[in-house]
């Protein structure tokens, strides 16, 4: 531990001595965590290890009444889905994570779109079992540290991913991906970043995701396709069930469920 903060400090001076680089929010950030580190001890990411791991796909919902709501989780259910996250942006989210979290034993729902330590606070005395955050502070980190709630943190650039990485995060959210420049990214960042694996999100579609899910350092992707708002709107669960029965079989072709798949083949078709 004391290892880890000295290597902390270290980085933190040779980031201040960088031309051209806005020192403060990092040096801030470092010496936060260090701090955070001997105070709590060092972070430990093998709970969403276990949440994350062999699921191809995790639904990213949002809705404006819970009664909706719950019945689109339990068509996603019946087709075999068992992770979730339900978006904080309206008054339903909190009430429908508690009841989305009842409808089977093995279902873990998360809080989405994190962006306040009062929110991560607030999934937890809901029931929630992991939180996703819009990006990666200080507050956040100490929120999901504090309420023992292991976060996804959502990263879009190598600096984000560097801090995020030294705090103890190897799983993140790759947010926004939804283009091939998204895909050629993660590509890319596999070379330079061989020990982070991603769960791209942002209007991924049905086409997209088998591309994304192809590469080797993406453990599964996350969307909405699979629930259309027409085929809510006209509660239309069996249409729903069986779209995310499809989605879920994209894991047959994802190495994190033990099925032999040819990213660069992937890659080059996209």
């Amino acid at each position: 531990m004391e290892m880890q903060v000295g290597f902390i400090v270290i980085n933190s001076y040779f980031i201040y001595l960088l031309p051209g680089v806005t020192v403060f929010p990092y040096l801030v950030f470092y010496i936060y965590y260090a701090a955070t580190i001997l105070y709590f001890g060092e972070v430990s990411m093998k709970t969403i290890d276990a949440i994350m791991d062999g699921v191809p796909v995790i639904p990213v919902l949002t809705f404006e009444d819970v009664a909706t709501g719950e019945a689109v989780c339990r068509a996603l259910y019946d087709g075999g889905m068992r992770v979730f996250e339900i978006v904080l942006t309206t008054p339903a989210s909190v009430q429908l994570i508690e009841r989305v979290q009842h409808i089977a034993p093995d279902i873990q729902v998360g809080i989405g779109r994190v962006m306040r330590a009062a929110q991560i606070e607030a999934g937890k005395k809901a029931g929630a079992k992991f939180a996703s955050s819009l990006g990666f502070t200080p507050s956040i980190f100490k929120a999901a540290l504090d309420n023992d709630l292991p976060l996804l943190p959502s990263v879009m650039t190598p600096s984000e991913m560097m801090v995020a990485l030294e705090a103890g995060h190897h799983i993140m959210k790759f947010f926004t991906a939804s283009d091939s420049a998204g895909l050629a990214t993660l590509h890319l960042l596999q070379e330079s970043f061989p020990m982070l694996k991603f769960f791209p999100a942002g209007a991924i579609t049905a086409q997209a995701a088998p591309h994304f899910l192809a590469l080797p350092n993406v453990m599964g992707v996350m969307g909405s396709w699979f629930a259309p708002k027409a085929l809510v709107a006209d509660k239309n669960w069996e249409e729903i069930t069986h779209s995310a029965r499809q989605a879920c079989e994209l894991g047959h072709h994802h190495p994190s469920v033990y099925c032999p798949y040819t990213a660069a083949s992937a890659y080059e078709q996209a």
